[in-house]
């Protein structure tokens, strides 16, 4: 079973705090009692990871100034959540399909003003 659920903002800091994996644990005790009082340190394993995440929280999606360059980043912690949406509307742009929303407030020129 994965169970994550917290979100640092420290730059390229991968360091796990205790408390916060105890605290994910206190968190699974709610809907998982008994499988929760039967994990042991050998069951957890804390893995942290580097989540590029947008200023405004709204990933980049979409074609750069350079040639065949698209992006599909920046989702920070909605990472799985976006990503089927996400990946659909990079591909879209990328064949050259119609889209079915506006691309415009997912692009990179929204940072220039230019979109």
């Amino acid at each position: 079973m994965r169970v994550a659920g917290t979100a640092e903002l420290t730059g390229y800091n991968r360091d796990i705090d205790p408390k916060r994996v105890a605290n994910i644990v206190a968190l699974l005790e709610q809907p998982y009692p008994e499988y929760a009082r039967g994990l042991t340190a050998s069951h957890i394993v804390s893995w942290a990871g580097l989540r590029p995440m947008c200023a405004d929280g709204v990933p980049l999606l979409g074609p750069t100034p350079v040639r065949n360059l698209f992006l599909n980043t920046g989702h920070g912690h909605l990472g799985w959540t976006l990503a089927a949406g996400c990946a659909r509307l990079v591909a879209d742009q990328v064949m050259g399909c119609i889209l079915d929303i506006d691309p415009a407030p997912y692009s990179l020129a929204r940072f220039s003003g230019r979109y």
